[in-house]
């Protein structure tokens, strides 16, 4: 990872997102958050897992900070890495939070869009990794 002082070429300027979140801090949730730190936005960074353990490693690791649920939810953009058998919760809790203007990428196998679409009011993104 690069120094996790570096910030996006936006910061400081009110610059957008304010708030990233990734929910899941497993391989692909870990992978999102060392791409988001590498690209200088570990500052704004949060991170969510059911098992904070991981969260807290994977948080030191990329110089971001462990949240809840509620407090990620309510960010701009919010990753869902979630195991496909934990994500209908996920996007139930998010969805209590999320704001209509917030972007949700989710990278849950087998999630269609449009269940995406009917439990968030926020924008949803599926991402097919690969």
């Amino acid at each position: 990872m690069s120094d996790a002082a570096t910030e996006p070429a936006d910061a400081g300027r009110g610059g957008w997102p304010a708030r990233v979140a990734v929910v899941g801090t497993g391989a692909m949730g870990s992978a999102f958050a060392v791409g988001l730190a590498d690209a200088g936005f570990s500052n704004r960074l949060e991170l969510v897992d059911v098992r904070s353990d991981v969260a807290d490693a994977v948080a030191e690791d990329v110089g971001a900070r462990v949240t809840d649920m509620a407090t990620a939810g309510s960010a701009d953009i919010v990753v869902l890495a979630v195991k496909p058998k934990d994500a209908a919760a996920a996007l139930e809790a998010l969805g209590r939070h999320a704001p209509p203007d917030a972007v949700v990428v989710s990278v849950v196998a087998g999630l269609p869009i449009e269940r995406m679409r009917g439990i968030v009011s926020a924008q949803v993104v599926r991402l097919m990794p690969s």
